[in-house]
């Protein structure tokens, strides 16, 4: 009696020090904000089942996560957060997610907090959906919700232009909940690139049926050469890292060209610049036996 502000506290600074040490405890996002998840999920019984729910303990709870989550290296958390949306969405997410140990927790009697749920391993989309959602539990709690949105970006920018989205459907979903969480203010670039992404697909179909692309590949006389071009608007997509013009192979040069000039003529005042450095390769070998390699332009 009379001393809930002594429990209160105790509360706090349990959650804050477990909190901290998991995060600290290395770089690896496969294995951190799982743990996260399921730290903050025994915190949430505990105030459930122990505290019924008390609200100043509630309070406590959310003070603690905010604490230490934004008291790490700046961005930590917003990195490490944006990472593991990175391997959800790629495909790599809820088996290579799972972490293989328990949490640290054993200056806070780990034996004492038996609540952690085990995480589903299965590979379907209903499972990416729970770890999508469990993983934004934790943004809830990020102050540097623009650093992760960067971050996201980023990450987003190469699954789409090098495809390696495990699933289009989860992307628009991942998407759908961040928009509710903070607004559409705030998913407003991510969305841009969608429809960049679906606008340069149907742009792509125009333009192979379009008679100078056609008079270009007959010319060419090359079995299966694949010219394929996104078109990206500026401001949506994160900055393109520096790098020097690069000398297209005569044929491409051409197809490029041709692209240039029917872009121009379909959106009169717009202009095109190449970024080689977001672009890739499908690179065909006798190595020997037929080898397929996907390498950047550079490379190429």
């Amino acid at each position: 009696i009379g001393a809930l502000a002594l429990v209160r506290k105790a509360f706090h600074d349990a959650i804050y020090k477990g909190g901290l040490q998991v995060l600290q405890g290395g770089d690896d996002a496969k294995m951190v904000v799982p743990e996260l998840v399921s730290f903050l999920s025994s915190m949430q019984e505990v105030l459930h089942v122990a505290f019924l729910g008390d609200c100043n303990l509630a309070i406590a709870l959310k003070e603690a996560f905010e604490g230490f989550l934004n008291s790490a290296a700046p961005n930590q958390a917003a990195k490490l957060l944006a990472r593991y949306m990175d391997i959800l969405l790629r495909g790599d997410g809820p088996a290579a997610a799972q972490p293989s140990q328990p949490s640290q927790l054993s200056q806070l009697s780990q034996e004492d907090l038996q609540f952690s749920p085990p995480l589903r391993v299965n590979e379907g989309n209903k499972d990416i959906e729970v770890h999508i959602k469990q993983a934004l539990q934790i943004f809830r709690y990020l102050a540097a919700k623009d650093a992760f949105e960067a971050f996201f970006k980023k990450d987003l920018a190469r699954r789409l232009l090098l495809q390696r989205s495990a699933c289009r459907e989860m992307e628009h979903y991942a998407s759908t909940l961040l928009r509710e969480e903070c607004g559409a203010a705030y998913t407003a670039g991510i969305e841009g690139m969608f429809q960049d992404m679906e606008i340069s697909k149907v742009l792509a179909e125009v333009f192979d049926s379009s008679a100078e692309a056609k008079d270009i590949l007959e010319d060419l006389g090359v079995d299966g050469v694949d010219f394929q071009v996104s078109v990206l608007t500026t401001g949506r997509w994160p900055s393109p890292p520096p790098s020097p013009e690069i000398q297209l192979p005569r044929p491409l040069q051409r197809l490029a060209t041709c692209f240039a000039s029917f872009y121009v003529q379909q959106h009169r005042g717009r202009s095109l610049r190449w970024c080689p450095a977001w672009g890739q390769c499908l690179l065909r070998a006798n190595v020997p036996g037929r080898k397929e390699l996907v390498v950047s332009h550079f490379q190429a």
